[in-house]
């Protein structure tokens, strides 16, 4: 039977995290149904992630259970300015095969583009790798995709390079402890409206013990952590904890709209390990397209869980600790994902651009002329990439290549910001 006890706990954590997992029913033991994505300490309910994934962590008591899903996520692909995780998913079914036996979002095919586009010409082409035909297709469509991203967001994309959130006040003071009262304290981060992410790029951490526990990243709008970073601190110097763009915020995501962000810890945590953060006078970066504060909040419990009270956030100039290095940036993610129907034909043009290349390439080998026969000369493919000169007979054509610049260009456009006027004003 089924356990009427709840498992309370974050279940949602980055790889090589650790976190410890509750029940109210004593005398279980904890396991896991794969301990190749996570393990958890049977005793104790201490959870260690291992790789990307999901899995069940069961709670046992006698002849009764309870289980939760726990998912494990890697570090954040950032790319030219969007998230691969998130953009790639809302492309990839744009456009597809139909001899695949696929139904396409858009309900457009790549056969529907040029006669070119034939998976047994293909198929006849690919490299003999070991892949077979829809795996080749598969990788095909994803390069396809990421050169078109990369053509249409090919502007630099950073805003501000890599910096510290405080710098240090030209006032000698030695630093100071500060008092653990049972506060949830951090960085708070407001960020401007728009297509913006900040990375976080590291933490500097400044306490008085070596001491191991958790940061967590919240949105006010949601009351879970978006992430939980386990740190492990020096005594008594700077500890710097390399995040490798495991931790980002953006203003518009597909989880989190709008909102403030809180980066910090639970005092409780380092007090229990008899460890004080170490402050000093600073003064604070405002900067686009994020506004700073240090902050302190009082905790709570929210759905059985240790929390901090949205609506009493303190600001002052204790860096409690803590300070960030970020880097911000121009972020196409959700903007992509609103309009992924703009890219459609230029995916179909590209597509197309790539297997006239590959058969120009393998022209001369006896399965492209079996299977073209005499109906597709060599100069016939170049006219193809390069376009149809004009004579008396036939008339300029547009080659690939001129196609897909221009369809690059509309692309970029649809992407603009254009002034608007509503409707019954002038």
């Amino acid at each position: 039977m089924p356990l009427t006890t709840p498992i309370l706990g974050i279940t949602n954590l980055i790889v090589g995290s650790t976190t410890t997992l509750t029940n109210a029913t004593p005398a279980g033991t904890w396991s896991s149904s794969d301990t190749s994505i996570c393990t958890v300490v049977s005793s104790t309910g201490v959870v260690t992630t291992i790789s990307v994934g999901s899995c069940a962590i069961i709670y046992t008591v006698g002849g009764d259970s309870i289980s939760v899903t726990f998912t494990v996520s890697s570090a954040l692909p950032v790319t030219n300015g969007f998230n691969y995780n998130n953009v790639f998913p809302s492309l990839q079914n744009r456009v597809l095969w139909k001899s695949q036996g696929a139904i396409s979002d858009s309900q457009r095919y790549y056969e529907d583009f040029h006669a070119l586009n034939n998976t047994q010409i293909l198929d006849a082409v690919r490299p003999q790798n070991g892949d077979t035909l829809t795996q080749y297709l598969a990788n095909k469509q994803r390069s396809v995709i990421m050169e078109c991203l990369n053509a249409v967001y090919n502007a630099p994309q950073v805003i501000d390079s890599a910096r510290l959130c405080f710098y240090r006040a030209d006032v000698m003071l030695y630093p100071q402890p500060v008092n653990n009262v049972g506060a949830f304290v951090g960085i708070k981060m407001l960020m401007s409206r728009g297509d913006y992410s900040v990375i976080y790029n590291s933490v500097e951490l400044y306490f008085n013990n070596a001491i191991t526990f958790n940061l967590y990243l919240y949105n006010d709008f949601t009351t879970p952590p978006i992430a939980v970073i386990p740190v492990t601190t020096l005594a008594n110097q700077q500890t710097i904890i390399p995040l490798n763009q495991t931790v980002i915020s953006a203003y518009l995501t597909t989880a989190n709209k709008g909102g403030i962000i809180y980066f910090g810890y639970f005092q409780d945590d380092i007090a229990a390990q008899g460890a004080q953060a170490i402050y000093y006078p600073i003064n604070m970066q405002m900067y686009h397209p994020i506004k700073l504060w240090s902050y302190s909040a009082p905790t709570n419990i929210v759905d059985g869980q240790r929390n901090f009270v949205r609506n009493n956030i303190g600001s002052n100039n204790l860096t409690y600790g803590m300070n960030l290095e970020v880097s911000t940036y121009v972020d196409a993610t959700n903007n992509i994902i609103q309009n992924n129907f703009l890219f459609d034909e230029l995916f179909g043009l590209k597509m197309t651009q790539k297997n006239v290349q590959d058969i120009i390439f393998d022209y001369r080998s006896n399965n492209i002329q079996r299977i073209l026969g005499a109906k597709v000369e060599l100069s016939q493919l170049y006219a193809e990439l390069n376009g149809f000169k004009a004579d008396d007979e036939i008339p300029y054509i547009m080659g690939l290549k001129d196609q897909i610049s221009r369809e690059i260009k509309r692309v970029k456009e649809g992407f603009q910001k254009h002034e608007t006027s509503l409707v019954g004003y002038q």
